[in-house]
């Protein structure tokens, strides 16, 4: 009898067992939006966000721009649209990437890229939706994305 349960597991029990426990894996590692958002715009070409800009991708443009050994944080976020307010907030708001540095001199940088919009995903053409600078608590905007280097050096400077 004991002999007739042990074939009985043997034949019947592995086939009862899940065969892929690597596709739940596979699953469960899908990057999220905002880890693909992040991801998109890193790579995207400086070129395709300012045509004054080298063809390399933003990150490496971006650490070029801020310095080599400076550390930049980098995150998703809806690009500033959300309001609180239901009635003020539009439906689908954007997402953007954004890449943001703290420099000397009490300065910081930030530069926000729009991607697309959290119910449609990323789609359409990047676009710079934000670039500015804190100066000692005082907003700076900066109007292109080639420019950010001279105010950076300008800023610096005063």
């Amino acid at each position: 009898m004991t002999a007739l349960v042990i074939a009985f597991a043997l034949v019947f029990l592995p086939q009862a067992r899940p065969q892929h426990k690597s596709s739940a894996k596979k699953a469960a590692a899908q990057p999220t939006l905002e880890q693909r958002v992040v991801a998109t715009v890193k790579k995207l070409s400086a070129k395709t966000l300012d045509p004054e800009l080298p063809d390399q991708p933003f990150a490496e443009w971006f650490q070029s721009v801020v310095g080599a050994t400076t550390k930049v944080a980098w995150e998703s976020n809806d690009c500033g649209e959300q309001t609180g307010d239901p009635k003020t907030t539009p439906a689908d708001f954007p997402i953007c990437g954004q890449a943001s540095a703290k420099l000397p001199g009490d300065r910081a940088v930030t530069v926000m890229v729009a991607v697309g919009s959290y119910k449609k995903g990323i789609t359409g053409d990047p676009a710079v939706f934000f670039v500015g600078l804190d100066v000692q608590n005082t907003f700076e905007p900066v109007g292109k994305l080639h420019e950010l280097p001279e105010a950076l050096k300008k800023e610096s400077h005063e």
